[in-house]
């Protein structure tokens, strides 16, 4: 089980901007301006791009639990405060996927920060968030609603080569309107 962890940087909210980007329908209606996408500096260890978050379709979609009806506008997950978030509210339902950016050696460690702000829902039930590479998870949180909010640190050792473009997934599945954060996925090199 990862360690919860505080988080006192800053731009560690739960993600609200992003629910409140088209303030009504909790999503923009045909012709409104959606969500201003955010530059985000990477840096060679980074592992993932938070502007490059795709959707993926049900065909491609490698977890068992998507429900019959999916609800996801386009405005309820993306980039908020240099991360990558969806909020629940607009979307029951996501597993986004991009390509791993750089290549992992086998010695090298894979830092993930993520975690969610308060969980409400009007009926108790389960969150799920799942981020993983094929044969690798890398975090796996399935937690209470309702539910206080925790962020997570957790280094995973690699133990065998990743290439580069190797599919990435982010996975989110809960009722309610919660906020559920992929902070950072980066690697430590193996010492040479």
């Amino acid at each position: 089980m990862p360690r919860p962890v505080r988080v006192p940087r800053v731009g560690r909210a739960p993600l609200v901007s992003l629910a409140l980007a088209c303030i009504g329908s909790l999503g923009c209606a045909e012709g409104e301006a959606s969500p201003v996408e955010e530059q985000v500096t990477l840096t060679e260890l980074d592992l993932a791009d938070p502007n490059a978050w795709r959707a993926m379709e049900a065909s491609e979609d490698p977890f068992p639990d998507r429900p019959a009806t999916v609800e996801c506008l386009p405005t309820a997950f993306g980039v908020d405060a240099g991360a990558f978030g969806v909020y629940t509210g607009g979307c029951n339902y996501i597993t986004a996927t991009q390509p791993l950016r750089r290549a992992l050696v086998a010695g090298d460690t894979i830092v993930v920060e993520a975690g969610y702000g308060t969980l409400v829902s009007t009926s108790p039930g389960e969150g799920h968030l799942s981020i993983a590479l094929p044969g690798l998870t890398l975090l796996e949180l399935r937690p209470a609603i309702p539910g206080p909010p925790q962020f997570f640190v957790k280094e995973i050792p690699v133990t065998q080569a990743i290439p580069a473009g190797t599919p990435l997934v982010f996975h989110v599945h809960n009722h309610g309107p919660n906020s559920w954060r992929l902070l950072r996925l980066q690697v430590v090199e193996a010492a040479k």
